[in-house]
């Protein structure tokens, strides 16, 4: 077994030494935890979203959901920030897609984005 830590959404064993870090914030007198995954992207989540997540029967494809969403967010410059959001706001977020159509637009955008010329 490795000791290297694991990211808080995708369980990704971390190659770096970015690893999640427990904050206590003292504008919001919360338990944050910040991670800066390869995978994911950069992100906070509070440690009680964290708990209704973990507890949610459909605990995995949350926490996919969520991953992805950090991960496009970070890719456009901004952060996922899961500190003091209702969780139910976020999983409604329009930047999620809900259908094979908008799953598809959507890897078609970051095609566009990521890539210097077709073909």
């Amino acid at each position: 077994m490795s000791d290297k830590p694991k990211c808080t959404l995708c369980n990704y064993q971390q190659v770096s030494e970015k690893e999640p870090k427990l904050v206590i914030d003292a504008n919001h007198h919360t338990d944050t935890i910040y991670s800066d995954c390869p995978n994911c992207g950069e992100f906070l989540i509070s440690t009680s979203n964290w708990s209704l997540i973990n507890e949610h029967k459909k605990k995995e494809s949350i926490f996919s959901t969520l991953s992805g969403l950090a991960r496009e967010l970070t890719d456009t410059g901004s952060r996922l920030d899961l500190e003091l959001t209702d969780l139910n706001d976020v999983l409604v977020n329009p930047l999620i897609p809900h259908s094979p159509t908008e799953k598809l637009n959507k890897m078609l955008l970051w095609f566009h984005r990521n890539t210097q010329f077709f073909g």
